[in-house]
């Protein structure tokens, strides 16, 4: 029952990843990372030094901005980065970087323009708009702040762009400066939309996201029900490990920050990573009572119960730990976990 369950849902999803890839050929926005500047560690060591933070005025007056020429993940780099991206006037049609450059064609200075850094889980992004120089809007987005703060209040980083004035637009020239918080690894892909582009793919999104999600949420609770018929134990871990998954990316896609605590400051990553470690746990758990290993050699069932324990210990600490000390811990056991699965599945 189990095995024509897990193949069905598996279908599901590849179909539906194929769909997905199949509308994404046609994006209908424009990718600003070619034209992404990043501010070199020199002045930020320096104000760091001095416990003083980067003002806008020193980062618009710097001469250290190094292209990232289309490079939009910054490695070791420091916990605040400063990022500078203009913003072109008037969108021509098939414009290099724009993957199909339809739905931004023609688009002018004067219309209504959507800025967004599609990295759901930044902590926390302070963006500058200048016009000519001048600063026309300010805005504060990211996980570590309240969701009623931000500029346009959906679950992505969005950040709305002032108009320019005239009807091509070509006598002003729109600069945006952007400071990321971030621990660890920095990714900010940059992307602009029009309004009405941007609401039509995310009705496109929401859909598969929705049959996603609401998937596994069948899944779960089907195998939590049949618990209480069955009372076997690796059904209970299977649908602990199902609605731990479905959780996950619930908080990791933004619908946690958007629905559940809009108006509080909850740092979304432990509570994500807390709910994946128990998810690994349940699913070591599954695979202990599913396949037997609990019968089998005492050193085999031994070393499963210690993996199962470690995330538990793990998710236990997370609230209490620097999450960036524990993130390695974490990808270790879940690949040695997966290498152990697939190997002792072929026993």
């Amino acid at each position: 029952m189990l095995s024509r369950i897990n193949a069905l849902i598996l279908l599901l999803f590849f179909a539906l990843s194929h769909t997905t890839f199949a509308i994404a050929e046609d994006l209908p926005y424009l990718d600003l990372g070619g034209d992404l500047f990043h501010l070199q560690p020199a002045l930020q060591s320096n104000q760091a030094l001095a416990q003083e933070s980067v003002s806008l005025a020193q980062v618009m007056a710097s001469d250290n901005w190094v292209d990232l020429n289309g490079k939009t993940t910054l490695r070791g780099a420091k916990a605040e980065n400063w990022f500078r991206v203009n913003i072109p006037g008037n969108v021509p049609g098939n414009v290099p970087g724009n993957i199909s450059g339809n739905a931004l064609a023609g688009i002018k200075g004067s219309d209504r323009l959507t800025l967004e850094i599609a990295n759901i889980m930044l902590d926390r992004v302070e963006l500058y708009v200048l016009v000519n120089n001048q600063l026309k809007a300010q805005y504060t987005s990211g996980i570590h702040d309240p969701f009623s703060i931000r500029p346009i209040k959906h679950r992505k980083i969005l950040f709305p762009l002032p108009a320019l004035r005239g009807v091509s637009g070509n006598e002003d020239t729109r600069t945006v400066y952007f400071k990321t918080t971030q621990t660890g690894i920095t990714r900010v892909p940059i992307r602009l939309w029009s309004r009405d582009s941007f609401i039509q793919y995310e009705k496109i999104e929401t859909l598969f996201t929705g049959l996603f999600l609401g998937a596994t949420l069948i899944l779960g609770i089907y195998h939590l029900l049949l618990y209480f018929r069955i009372p076997k134990l690796y059904i209970l871990a299977y649908a602990g490990s199902i609605l731990a998954i479905c959780c996950s990316n619930f908080l990791r896609w933004g619908y946690g920050l958007e629905y559940i605590w809009p108006n509080a400051s909850v740092h979304t990553k432990p509570v994500l990573f807390i709910i994946m470690c128990l998810a690994s746990a349940f699913f070591i758990l599954f695979f202990i009572y599913f396949t037997g290993a609990n019968r089998s050699n005492r050193y085999t069932k031994y070393y499963f119960y210690t993996a199962c324990y470690s995330f538990v210990a793990i998710a236990l600490a997370i609230p209490y730990a620097k999450l960036s000390a524990l993130i390695p811990a974490i990808i270790f056991l879940t690949l040695l976990m997966q290498c152990s699965n697939i190997f002792l599945g072929h026993l």
